[in-house]
């Protein structure tokens, strides 16, 4: 079982801890540490999807001092947590915020999901990824047609199979038109 938890200082909410209950033990999983708690202990971590294999994916919320920052993508492998998602330059902005959200889990331990994109302070839409164990991979797609004028673009993992193929869609543009949606397979 995969869940979170509220954290209390006496009666003060401190944030949420995500846990996994093994069978045996209750575990605190999720990014902790520095860049993920304030400066008074507050951090906040969500458990997202289970597999069978008791591996768990989630987000941890971002931080400098008090500041949000956004939130980061993790998978606990059964073993350690491991940030992942899309990450540097042109996934975050010029402030640090940055942002990755995991959609889909298979029984492998590979994971769907997508991060947003920023230019400095501009939010120039979102690429899609796959965890495939070992690293993470752009996937959608990103050629002429799929980017607008101004660098924006729009990719979305629709669905996982156990293979480790993704399904999703692309936004289509011409100029900074929007022209539709275009479907597409990641095969590996």
């Amino acid at each position: 079982v995969a869940g979170q938890s509220p954290r209390y200082s006496g009666t003060t909410l401190m944030g949420v801890d995500a846990w996994l209950y093994d069978g045996a033990d209750t575990l605190q999983i999720g990014l902790t540490g520095t860049g993920y708690e304030q400066t008074d202990g507050t951090r906040y971590s969500f458990s997202q999807l289970l597999n069978e294999a008791g591996q768990v994916t989630g987000r941890s919320a971002r931080y400098s001092v008090a500041t949000n920052l956004g939130e980061d993508a993790w998978i606990y492998d059964g073993r350690d947590t491991v940030r992942i998602g899309l990450v540097g330059t042109g996934y975050e902005r010029a402030d640090g915020y940055h942002f990755s959200d995991t959609q889909f889990l298979n029984e492998a331990g590979q994971v769907a999901g997508y991060s947003e994109r920023h230019s400095d302070t501009t939010d120039l839409g979102q690429d899609a990824w796959l965890y495939d164990g070992a690293a993470t991979i752009p996937i959608g797609l990103t050629g002429a047609g799929y980017q607008r004028s101004d660098g924006y673009r729009y990719n979305d993992a629709q669905i996982l199979n156990e293979a480790g193929m993704v399904a999703g869609h692309a936004n289509r543009y011409i100029g900074t038109a929007n022209r539709g949606q275009d479907a597409w397979l990641y095969d590996g």
